[in-house]
């Protein structure tokens, strides 16, 4: 079951602080609060009450916010732009591992309009850091890969040749290797963590090396190397555990447990998650709280205590709400739109600047070549020129008419070429449809449901499956590797290899049947390390007992019972070739008369449009399906395709669609 490794972020003022306060630390606090009460100046009170939350970001990051909403006041009336770009900075870096990403987005962006007003070429560097940082959480990653790289170009030309450049040099490596992680390039980032790693140990920068050290592990865990992942891990968690860092140690925890995990040892990896959930509730860091109810409750879906199960990801939807509501994933949005939109503005007055300089130029010019052309043209012949014209426009457009005929005929091949390809597809699409689930199967074994089935092309990488067998009925909602042609061929592929093992090798489990087709698969077409299968959810009804067991790869079935949407357990691996060869799991729907089930594919909530051509994403799907699940199942279908299309515009569909809803 192929789930999430953790990887730090490298902000500008990454702490070299522990989160414990020593005697000596104390003291500091201490005397710096007494010269806050003593200092007139605005300038010096700004200042030490900076150095103040500086001591208290890694203690407790609210009441750091406090002291810097105080020195920020300060430095906004004294107008000193230099302090006040660290203060705005530092805003940003303590929201940020608060996890309001909304707020800290905000700081740094005003911090990059303070560094270009005074030209602070590092300090630009920084910001671009940081937004890169935030791009990151958004999931934008090339926009995050852009900011990382243009903040290492800077910081290589600019840095000066001391500890202090070296070390922003590091941070930059290690933040180029995030996005080139979270874009699955392991090679690039293994490299740039590398290469961080090695500038961090010679300025003996031990907490730049932990992290380092997590991140290469979680490179190598995601290659499936777990036995060269562990020992990374551990390195780092010791380290933090020595600098007393509660949530970097939360995220070390988290990544271990996972480790144990993907290893099947449920027990140590649900007694890791919550070791790491006493370091993360401790700094109320609701990211790492989040990841921690998020692989617990996968540990007791394993271990089979499902009442656990349930209420670890009741508290995972809670953080996860928390931390990115939709209203501030809106406002960060906007807010990167507005930087973009700014700079964009800058470049446009600097571009009109330019235009009006060239085109001074450009007309004394073109003034000065009028003359110059008048004058030479009166010492020849006006007939010779005018003859030799003609002929020249005779011999180009007789080439003219020779190159329109060879596009005509061109144009005339590539259309009959198009049309047999096009014929042959359309007869593809009457075998594919000859292979999907009849509407009479459907009606005599499930008498209330309805389809929608929206393929992106002729054909369709999407499918739907039935088959009667003994005393069971079997649904399959799949969607194969690609669309189009390539999806279609992988779709006739996968219903033979269904077919086989339920109608000629008997096997009647849906999880063993996902085991069956998946070796077919491997065996046939992934021999060259191709990972062609697909994602899908197999149901097998009893006609006896009117239970339904089911198994799910990626894609899990949701049930509405009453007025709740319940999304039911999944195995978080391909049918086909993926990083994990274990065992499909046997789930079972407990479910009352009445409920409703739904089955779909990812190209629905894949779908980009709305009013900022955005994906309609899952959790706007099942809002929509819970909100209509009274209706009659052809009203629901009804208003799914009109969603669908409102939703689409005049966008290109990306995907085929397959949405399932079946009353029990």
């Amino acid at each position: 079951m192929t789930r999430k490794i953790y990887i730090l972020s490298l902000l500008l003022f990454f702490s070299l602080l522990g989160y414990s306060q020593s005697d000596e630390d104390i003291k500091i606090i201490d005397s710096l609060k007494l010269a806050i009460d003593k200092e007139k100046q605005d300038t010096s009170k700004a200042k030490t009450l900076f150095l103040l939350a500086k001591m208290y970001s890694d203690i407790d990051p609210n009441i750091a916010i406090k002291y810097l909403n105080q020195a920020k006041g300060l430095m906004v009336n004294a107008s000193n732009d230099r302090i006040l770009s660290d203060i705005t900075n530092q805003l940003g870096y303590n929201y940020y591992y608060l996890g309001d990403f909304n707020s800290s987005l905000k700081y740094f962006l005003e911090m990059m309009k303070i560094c270009e007003r005074q030209n602070n070429i590092l300090g630009i560097a920084a910001a671009h850091n940081n937004i890169g940082s935030i791009y990151f959480e958004l999931n934008d990653t090339t926009n995050a890969l852009s900011h990382h790289l243009e903040a290492l170009r800077i910081r290589k030309k600019h840095s000066k040749n001391d500890k202090d450049g070296k070390n922003e040099i590091a941070m930059s490596y290690g933040n180029v290797g995030k996005s080139y992680f979270a874009m699955n390039d392991y090679k690039k980032a293994m490299e740039y963590y590398q290469l961080s790693l090695n500038l961090s140990k010679e300025l003996g920068n031990k907490q730049r090396e932990a992290l380092m050290l997590n991140n290469i592990g979680s490179v190598l865990a995601e290659q499936g190397k777990y036995d060269e992942a562990y020992p990374n891990f551990i390195n780092a968690y010791n380290i933090y555990l020595e600098a007393d860092s509660p949530e970097k140690i939360s995220l070390c925890l988290n990544n271990i447990a996972e480790v144990h995990y993907r290893k099947g040892e449920y027990e140590k990896s649900a007694e890791h998650y919550k070791k790491s959930l006493v370091y993360s509730e401790k700094v109320s860091a609701l990211s790492d709280m989040k990841n921690s109810y998020d692989g617990l409750q996968n540990c007791y879906i394993q271990l089979n205590d499902f009442k656990e199960a349930y209420m670890c990801l009741q508290k995972y939807f809670e953080l996860k709400d928390s931390i990115f509501s939709e209203e501030n994933t809106v406002q960060m949005n906007e807010l990167l739109a507005k930087f973009d939109s700014d700079k964009k503005e800058q470049e446009i007055k600097l571009l009109q600047k330019e235009k009006e300089m060239s085109s001074w130029l450009r007309n004394s010019l073109i003034a000065g070549s009028v003359l110059l052309v008048f004058l030479a043209f009166a010492l020849y012949s006006r007939n010779k020129v005018k003859q030799k014209a003609n002929v020249e426009l005779s011999v180009k457009n007789k080439n003219i008419e020779e190159q329109k005929q060879i596009v005509e005929e061109q144009k005339l091949k590539l259309e009959v070429h198009q049309k047999e390809i096009v014929d042959s597809i359309n007869y593809a699409k009457r075998i594919q449809y000859a292979l999907l689930a009849n509407e009479n199967l459907l009606n005599r074994n499930l008498p209330n449901h309805f389809v929608y089935f929206n393929p992106k092309d002729i054909v369709s990488g999407d499918f739907y499956w039935a088959a009667e067998h003994a005393e069971y009925f079997y649904l399959a909602v799949c969607d194969c590797t690609g669309h189009g042609v390539p999806g279609a061929f992988m779709s006739l592929l996968n219903i033979g290899f269904l077919s086989e093992a339920i109608k000629e090798k008997g096997i009647s489990e849906p999880n063993v049947i996902f085991n069956y087709v998946r070796a077919r698969l491997i065996e046939s077409i992934s021999m060259e390390d191709q990972k062609d299968g697909m994602d899908g959810i197999l149901l097998r009804f009893s006609k006896t007992d009117n239970s339904i067991v089911y198994a799910a790869a990626h894609n899990a079935p949701i049930i509405v019972s009453g007025d709740k949407l319940i999304e039911l357990p999944k195995d978080k691996i391909p049918v086909g070739k993926g990083e994990q060869n274990n065992e499909f799991n046997l789930f079972t729907i407990n479910y009352q008369k009445g409920d409703v089930l739904y089955l779909y594919t990812d190209g629905y909530a894949d779908q980009f449009g709305g009013p900022k051509g955005k994906k309609f994403k899952y959790k706007q799907l099942n809002e929509l399906i819970l909100s209509q699940h009274t209706s009659s199942l052809q009203e629901q279908k009804n208003n799914l395709s009109s969603a669908f299309n409102n939703w689409k515009g005049d966008l290109e569909q990306v995907d085929d669609v397959c949405v399932i809803g079946i009353k029990l």
